[in-house]
């Protein structure tokens, strides 16, 4: 780390007045100053967060300062952006991706479904289930029970609310049911000392004999 070292990028993050963050800059190319890092930096995306009060619901992605050639403009051009949704109890329900359609504007009527996580909480507000969406299914709508699911994980924790078994599925099993032990996939346990520490980690590959993860003929691939 010396004065002469070579800086490929620059990231720059810009707050409001509420110390939230507005803005994330990739600068790959240093301005007219010929410095990294200073104000007149060319940005070569720039990330646009939205808020409702201090609760972020979500970003735009910009790639191309747009027809004037001038980024934080009117026409800037967005590549993508993201939407979060919530529940009555603040827990993130949805994160929900979209392309910008031919317009290049986030949020109108053109924009393109690309996939959706949808995440399931227990009554303490911790994480039990993660979704990840990745088709319409066959009503061809969006956010309806017949959306294709690409893979799943499932946590499961202690009574003080540590994950101590993690596992991702990637389809579904015999019963062509989501969400049963007969899943294809991978299985993560956590063993904790007296201290509440992780002592163990154990990464489990497939099933054993019995075609049932949590079972004592799991194999084993590391710990």
């Amino acid at each position: 780390d010396t004065g002469d070292d070579t800086i490929s990028y620059c990231v720059r993050y810009t707050y409001d007045a509420m110390e939230l963050m507005t803005e994330r800059s990739y600068s790959s190319s240093p301005g007219a100053d010929n410095m990294f890092c200073t104000p007149d930096d060319v940005p070569a995306v720039n990330s646009v967060f939205t808020y409702m009060g201090s609760t972020m619901t979500g970003f735009v992605y910009i790639n191309s300062p747009g027809t004037d050639g001038t980024w934080r403009t009117s026409d800037d051009r967005c590549a993508l952006f993201l939407d979060y949704v919530y529940d009555a109890s603040g827990n993130k329900t949805r994160e929900i991706y979209r392309q910008c359609g031919p317009d290049f504007m986030p949020r109108t009527a053109d924009d393109m479904f690309t996939y959706y996580n949808q995440y399931d909480y227990d009554a303490a507000g911790n994480v039990t289930k993660r979704t990840y969406y990745f088709n319409a299914g066959n009503d061809g709508m969006w956010l309806t029970p017949d959306d294709t699911i690409g893979d799943m994980t499932r946590f499961t924790r202690n009574a003080d609310g540590v994950v101590t078994e993690q596992f991702i599925s990637g389809a579904p099993g015999t019963d062509m049911m989501w969400g049963t032990k007969d899943e294809p996939g991978s299985r993560t346990t956590t063993s904790l000392n007296a201290k509440k520490l992780a002592e163990e980690i154990t990464n489990y590959t497939a099933v054993g004999m019995d075609m049932v993860w949590g079972t004592a003929d799991d194999v084993i691939g590391n710990y």
